[in-house]
């Protein structure tokens, strides 16, 4: 799938507000609750998309 430079930073932004949402539901989960476990996980997952997109967008700029 090819996405233009300007869909991949709205993707980058939804995921931005996806990983701020994440990080505050964090701060307020008791620390030993499973579901902690399951919100680190996915926000470090989501920062890991963010990067290779953003990294990716990038690489398409210098291209052109």
């Amino acid at each position: 799938m090819q996405l233009s430079p300007k869909a991949v930073r709205f993707i980058i932004e939804a995921l931005d507000y996806r990983i701020k949402a994440y990080k505050e539901s964090f701060n307020n989960i008791h620390a030993d609750s499973d579901e902690n476990f399951y919100l680190a996980n996915d926000i470090i997952y989501l920062e890991a998309i963010r990067e290779e997109l953003a990294e990716a967008i990038v690489q398409k700029l210098e291209k052109v």
